[in-house]
């Protein structure tokens, strides 16, 4: 019995991956059709999506928390 509600959940997880990476290449389709229309959001896409633009994000959150947790009140 527990093989087969095993065998079940696989399945039904299975499935859920594939849709959900239908809805990414839809997803993905009209980004690219959105990016041919409009260079300013092809230039904000790069951007955002860029290696160095996420670590800085990261990195501005650390420094944020690390000056915050320097704040003293009285």
């Amino acid at each position: 019995m527990r093989e087969l509600v095993g065998i079940k959940v696989g399945l039904e997880f299975l499935i859920k991956q594939k849709t959900l990476i239908e809805q990414e290449k839809i997803e993905m389709k009209q980004i690219s059709s959105r990016m041919r229309q409009n260079k300013m959001y092809k230039i904000a896409f790069e951007i955002s999506e860029s290696f160095y633009f996420q670590w800085f994000v990261a990195l501005s959150i650390v420094a944020n928390t690390i000056v915050l947790s320097l704040d003293s009140y009285p």
